[in-house]
């Protein structure tokens, strides 16, 4: 009896692993990279930097339920409701 086809990969697959690194891609973009652009570009036309500063922290809010890749987003937390 031949029991090889029963085995199955534990921890550690190839989705498993894409799927985790899409998520922390997700993060690292929205959470890091994004505000500070954002923050740059705010300061080089001129505002200060308080106004920036809290302006480029929005950002992830906004853009979470955007990103989201699951079902429908409620409308309870949407930025715009």
């Amino acid at each position: 009896m031949d029991a090889s086809r029963d085995v199955k990969p534990t921890a550690g697959t190839k989705p498993e692993i894409a799927g985790r690194l899409r998520s922390i891609a997700k993060i690292v973009i929205i959470d890091v990279a994004a505000p500070l652009i954002a923050y740059s570009l705010l300061r080089s036309t001129g505002m200060s930097t308080v106004t920036a500063l809290v302006l480029s922290g929005v950002f992830p809010h906004w853009a979470w339920p955007l990103a989201s890749s699951s079902t429908a987003v409620s409308t309870s937390s949407a930025p715009w409701s």
